[in-house]
């Protein structure tokens, strides 16, 4: 399971099990609507493990429950009708960031997401948003650390945590010294 990737996943356990009811792997698991809070924009060539390690240390971090939706576009797009991706400012992801209050990127060891055209076009989108509103960006990545304040953890990230989410201002800096430099 370490190195299975969103790719295999979409091939292996989304394509097959929407392909009957023709829907997205959102609308097949959920009973009500899902409209996100928080925009991902990723590789799918990261592993998935690595992908959950970051999403939930996001939410870990911004104090959020288990009920807030991530927007993730393998489980949210009905992968079998691609079609309204050709515009891309009429596209699901527009619509999404457009609806969601910030953007996390999860930022694979290769930094490969800021090669895809989809993931710098989502940043871009994200840049933008965040001139004209209130809007957060944080990048997360998997980080396998231990920190004697805050104990272990398997991703850090980089946010603009405010206010009462960041509960000891000096814990903004003890979690992002373990951001990677290089990435």
């Amino acid at each position: 399971m370490s190195f299975l990737n969103l790719y295999q996943l979409n091939d292996w356990v989304i394509m097959p099990s929407t392909s009957r009811p023709g829907c997205s792997m959102v609308e097949l698991v959920s009973g009500t609507q899902q409209d996100p809070t928080w925009f991902v924009t990723h590789w799918w060539g990261e592993p998935v493990a690595d992908f959950i390690a970051c999403i939930e240390q996001h939410a870990a971090d911004r104090g959020l429950g288990d009920d807030v939706p991530y927007w993730v576009c393998a489980y949210a797009n009905n992968q079998h009708h691609l079609a309204p991706l050709v515009n891309p400012d009429a596209s699901p992801f527009r619509k999404a960031l457009d609806l969601s209050v910030g953007t996390v990127t999860v930022l694979d060891q290769g930094g490969m997401c800021y090669t895809r055209v989809w993931c710098v076009y989502e940043i871009y989108t994200t840049m933008q948003s965040a001139k004209d509103k209130s809007f957060y960006y944080d990048i997360y990545t998997a980080k396998p650390h231990h920190h004697p304040q805050l104990g272990t953890r398997k991703a850090v990230g980089l946010s603009d945590l405010s206010g009462e989410q960041e509960r000891d201002k000096s814990a903004s800096g003890l979690r992002e010294q373990f951001f990677p430099l290089d990435l």
